[in-house]
């Protein structure tokens, strides 16, 4: 039997490298000489990395690299023909990667581990790795090592060949040295024994253990020896040329969004946050275990209340029958109880005429009672006009307050006259989502040195103008007061003057403001054909079309922190030194442009933000305002706007 089995891996091993020899495998340095070429891809069927439906390959990893075959012939102008091979076991795709010297990947949810990065390469990682130990349902949840080894001992160990769950389980075996192991083919019949049998145990993906949590599969997760690599990855041989494409593909400014949109489309929201919050540094273990709990015990109440829906749907089917039952009886009742009243009608007839003459006399009574009421309802009337009159009152000196208050906001900004000439050409959007706004723009010159600035202060109306407010004042004191040009060092000096003002380090106020800040250095020859320039933003970005490239709208980056509230305060703002050509345009926003929304909820985007700009760039400066506004109308219709808007341009 043994030598059966035997064979029949030899023969499964023989077809596949075959089949793989069949297929042209070149190296990237030939492709990109000959400008064309093959590559091949072999894979394990295993949901939702890369698997068949229907004879058509889907998966995580086969859309991640068909979206990088289709970067690489962009880029590079070549033609690639990627070739998929199917493999029946994890243990034969690895041994495939070991045997192959270049022009091959391995699409089969590779961990990247110290032992493999000795004998095989990988890309960089597409998503956090962690594995987790899971148990048949019948095994208590331990809470030390002393319990695991009582409990464990006698239990059996589910592993697949070669894989890392093979690797975890070994690095368990000095606390189980006598572990009875079983190698099993596919990852999903680990899986689908552990739910099914009791006293089994072995090692999930997070991922794929709440996928089959989610999909109402009976297995536990053990709280203890979770392990955290370092990503997962697609992998390719040792000698393989492949990782140079493979970099430029996940440097490219685009790759977060092709990887979350792939994500988002396998694993969904809550696993994909779930993922972040795990593997964040800024988390403890308690609080990464507490998210993961929290995600367990949600996806628990969902089957209880799928549970609970299928017995209200019994229920509701046996009331309705209940219902009809009682529906016809009162039918029967019914026309029973009208015979009877047919009956008693003659003799209720001389009654009612007396009852009649009774009710006339009271009726007599009940209309004086009526003409008293009716007194005491005009006397309330007058009452609740005289309370109208009053809070129309006390409505127009809240009206008048915030108008004086947009008075004040107004004087606070900077004067057309200051903008011409500082900046020359330019234009301002500002859209206030009420009345006043706690979006603000700021402008000085020290020292033949203009800065520019553009704040989004939490909240908007009253609190956001009373926060803009104090930021103006901040502004001031830090760059006309005390003379400090350095974006970076502006930046960090608001940032602590917001805390202290707010008194933050005292109580739970988190309020703040993102901020982009832009200095302009006067030149230093009348005839010099650029400016040099220092940005640095609080979670604002700089955008920029050079005078030399205006086909390109190109975009410095703010800093991932904002100014105020709870920050790392390890992480300090950086100045970004550069020089633009005379002639280049520069834009500064807040956030609220983009993230209006229309009727269909969705957002204009940032994306689409900068193909607005990059679209108007040849337009003069008042044609591009009017066009940006034009297109906030058009997205969003008759939905009331979301947040302040606030978007500069100039020409240098």
């Amino acid at each position: 039997m043994l030598r059966i089995h035997l064979l029949k891996f030899l023969l499964v091993f023989l077809y596949t490298s075959v089949g793989i020899c069949c297929f042209a495998q070149n190296s990237w340095q030939e492709i990109k000489s000959n400008g064309k070429g093959e590559v091949t891809i072999v894979y394990f069927d295993f949901a939702p990395f890369a698997y068949e439906e229907n004879k058509v390959i889907k998966g995580i990893e086969y859309e991640l690299i068909m979206a990088f075959v289709d970067f690489a012939e962009k880029k590079y102008k070549v033609k690639i023909t990627p070739r998929f091979v199917r493999s029946t076991n994890f243990a034969q795709v690895y041994d495939t990667l070991l045997s192959s010297k270049n022009g091959l990947m391995a699409a089969a949810s590779f961990s990247i581990t110290e032992k493999r990065l000795r004998e095989v390469k990988f890309t960089p990682a597409y998503l956090p790795d962690v594995e987790v130990l899971i148990c048949s349902n019948n095994i208590p949840i331990v809470k030390d090592t002393a319990e695991f080894v009582k409990v464990f001992a006698p239990l059996q160990a589910l592993s697949i060949k070669k894989s890392s769950y093979e690797q975890n389980l070994i690095q368990l075996q000095k606390w189980l040295p006598n572990m009875q192991l079983q190698n099993l083919n596919h990852f999903e019949e680990v899986s689908r024994r552990i739910a099914s049998e009791d006293n089994l145990y072995s090692y999930a993906q997070l991922t794929s253990y709440i996928l089959e949590r989610k999909k109402g599969t009976s297995i536990k997760r053990q709280n203890m020896f979770q392990v955290e690599k370092t990503g997962q990855a697609i992998a390719m041989p040792k000698t393989s040329d492949w990782d140079e494409p493979w970099e430029d593909f996940f440097e490219q400014p685009e790759f977060n969004t092709i990887r979350k949109k792939i994500l988002l489309k396998y694993f969904g929201d809550d696993i994909n946050e779930l993922m972040e919050a795990i593997t964040s540094t800024d988390k403890s273990v308690g609080g990464k275990a507490v998210d993961l709990l929290t995600l367990e015990t949600e996806m628990q109440n969902l089957q209880l209340k799928n549970k609970s829906l299928e017995v209200a749907r019994q229920t509701a089917w046996r009331n309705s029958f209940l219902i009809g039952l009682l529906v016809l009886a009162a039918i029967a009742f019914f026309i029973y109880n009208r015979y009877r009243a047919k009956q008693r009608t003659n003799i209720l007839l001389e009654q009612k005429n007396q009852e009649i003459e009774k009710q006339k006399a009271e009726l007599i009574e009940k209309n004086e009672e009526l003409a008293q009421l009716n007194e005491e309802i005009i006397q309330q009337r007058e009452a609740v006009e005289q309370a109208h009159i009053s809070l129309q009152r006390r409505n127009d000196l809240v009206s008048k307050s915030i108008q004086s208050a947009l008075t004040i906001q107004q004087a606070m900004l900077p004067y057309a006259h200051r903008l011409q000439d500082a900046l020359g050409e330019y234009f301002v959007v500002y859209e206030p989502k009420d009345i006043v706004s706690g979006d603000f723009y700021w402008l000085g010159k020290v020292n033949q040195q203009i800065i520019v600035a553009v704040a989004d202060c939490t909240g908007h109306g009253i609190p956001g103008a009373f926060m803009s407010l104090i930021g103006t004042i901040i502004f001031d004191k830090i760059i006309v007061s005390q003379q400090i040009t350095d974006p970076a060092t502006i930046l960090n000096a608001v940032h602590l003057e917001i805390k202290q003002a707010l008194k933050q380090d005292e109580s739970d106020n988190r309020d703040g403001m993102d901020t982009a800040i832009l200095r302009i250095e006067a030149a230093s020859d009348a005839e010099a054909t650029s400016k040099k320039l220092a940005f640095c933003g609080a979670k604002r970005s700089l955008y920029y079309v050079s005078q030399n490239n205006p086909g390109t709208l190109q975009e410095i980056r703010g800093e991932r922190k904002s100014i105020g509230g709870k920050q790392n305060e390890n992480k300090q703002f950086k100045t970004h030194t550069f020089e633009l050509e005379k002639g280049s345009l520069v834009y500064l926003s807040t956030d609220g442009f983009a993230d209006q929304n229309n009727l269909q909820r969705k957002k204009i985007g940032e994306e689409n933000f900068k193909l607005l700009l990059l679209k108007n760039s040849s337009l003069p400066l008042k044609a591009q305002a009017e066009q940006l506004i034009a297109a906030l109308i058009q997205h969003k219709q008759d939905l009331p706007q979301r947040d302040d808007i606030l978007v500069m341009g100039f020409r240098l």
